[in-house]
């Protein structure tokens, strides 16, 4: 498996099957997306929807993975957590709780501070080595972050409309910033397979091919120099469409090659 590299996404319960945030249906699982690119780790996003996917129904799919971040409930963040501490009990290889979209358009009162390090404090009441991530987006004021710091243990970045100068010119700088900023936790760089940002409500685009092979490139690039801990592609349910299959291809393409001639001690 891949260190570092990371799939977001939903597991399926039944093929084909719908994902969210994807037009149809899918006959690529969150597993079966991991296992195409040959990924260590999983954003198990089906609790962010129901809770009751924390139960090994679906779980199973996903329980040889080294890594899984477990999503968390929006407006339910405490009890999200508190959940996904009991769950991870029997299963070691939860890592950890994300809350998707932080202090955007889709959280309330949940998001306050307090909330959050109550969030906190229940998701590690058994294990204090879980970790609670936060999505952030490039073109967020991240000192938002600063009432807030004592509340959570890592980021994960997502440019939201991407470009290739983002990527050759900009990113670098905007997570130096941030690690700055959070005395250095961790982030998982978020990378797009679909282009949410411009076309997700008008068509069914992915990112350019350019885009995508900016972003691969100065992304694992980060990870080897361990600017960045991981990079998370976001998600399973394009990886089957006709119309992403070139980008998905050259991802993987591309992660072979890297993952196949850098030495991991």
């Amino acid at each position: 498996m891949k260190k570092g590299l990371w799939v977001w996404g939903y597991v399926l319960d039944k093929i084909p099957g719908e994902a969210p945030f994807v037009p149809g249906r899918t006959y690529c699982s969150l597993e079966t997306a991991a296992d195409y690119l040959g990924a260590g780790s999983v954003v198990y996003m089906n609790p962010m929807h129901d809770l009751a996917a924390l139960d090994d129904g679906l779980f199973r799919h996903i329980a040889g993975y080294e890594n899984v971040l477990c999503a968390c409930k929006h407006g339910e963040y405490a009890g999200s957590a508190a959940k996904i501490a009991e769950f991870a009990r029997g299963h070691p290889n939860i890592r950890g709780a994300i809350i998707d979209d932080f202090l955007s358009a889709n959280c309330d009162d949940a998001s306050r501070p307090e909330e959050i390090k109550k969030a906190r404090a229940a998701l590690q009441r058994y294990n204090p080595d879980l970790k609670l991530y936060l999505v952030r987006y490039t073109f967020q004021d991240q000192q938002e972050l600063v009432p807030y710091l004592d509340c959570f243990d890592g980021i994960n970045l997502w440019a939201w409309i991407s470009t290739e100068d983002f990527w050759r010119a900009r990113c670098y700088y905007e997570i130096v910033k941030l690690k700055k900023l959070t005395a250095k936790k961790p982030v998982l760089l978020g990378l797009f397979a679909h282009n949410y940002g411009e076309t997700w409500r008008t068509t069914e685009e992915p990112i350019s091919m350019a885009v995508a092979q900016a972003q691969w490139k100065k992304g694992l690039e980060l990870l080897r120099a361990t600017a960045v801990q991981g990079c998370v592609i976001l998600q399973n349910g394009w990886f089957d469409r006709e119309d992403h299959r070139e980008q998905i291809q050259w991802i993987k393409s591309y992660t072979d090659w890297f993952y196949g001639t850098t030495t991991w001690r």
